[in-house]
């Protein structure tokens, strides 16, 4: 039985094997993925924005009991408090679309680089790394090097850490 729509904000409802076994749901689509008893957490994000995760047992294992339910609604409220800061909503714009070259540049530019001392760091040249930081805006959607490099700020950690690989591969 689904519980989640009178719940909280955030709390964990269980889809229990006794209530949804016979819903056209579970049998065209939980069944035939070999998956069975689930717990569902919600998030409201706005007036018309709503955030799902479903997480399911396999087909004849152990039902979610309580403890699985606490440690979802804990989930739920870490993930609703990083939504639209350090986690990525679908539609935005990521890391993963940028291309290295552009990434160089951006990483270039968080440490304090000017677009000529990226050059000289990349050995390319100026109207290049002026192009990759067009691109960058772009990307982005933003109009100023201070709005691209606060819309990106949440990306730093990925950015260092892949920097840092980078070095390591280049020197190991």
């Amino acid at each position: 039985m689904l519980r989640a729509w009178r719940r909280p904000n955030g709390l964990a409802a269980t889809l229990g094997r006794a209530g949804w076994q016979n819903s056209m749901f579970f049998n065209e689509y939980v069944k035939k993925a070999h998956l069975d008893d689930g717990i569902l957490i919600h998030h409201q994000a706005g007036p018309r924005q709503m955030r799902w995760l479903w997480v399911n047992r396999a087909l004849n294992d152990s039902p979610f009991g309580d403890r699985d339910r606490r440690l979802m609604t804990l989930l739920n409220l870490e993930l609703s408090r990083l939504l639209g800061t350090k986690l990525a909503l679908i539609g935005e714009p990521t890391l993963t679309d940028l291309s290295p070259r552009q990434r160089d540049v951006l990483i270039c530019l968080m440490e304090g680089d000017s677009e000529k001392q990226v050059a000289v760091r990349l050995n390319i040249s100026p109207y290049t790394v002026h192009d990759y930081v067009k691109l960058l805006h772009a990307h982005f959607d933003v109009r100023s090097r201070g709005e691209l490099l606060a819309r990106c700020r949440a990306f730093w950690p990925v950015l260092a850490a892949g920097r840092e690989s980078d070095d390591s591969n280049r020197h190991g």
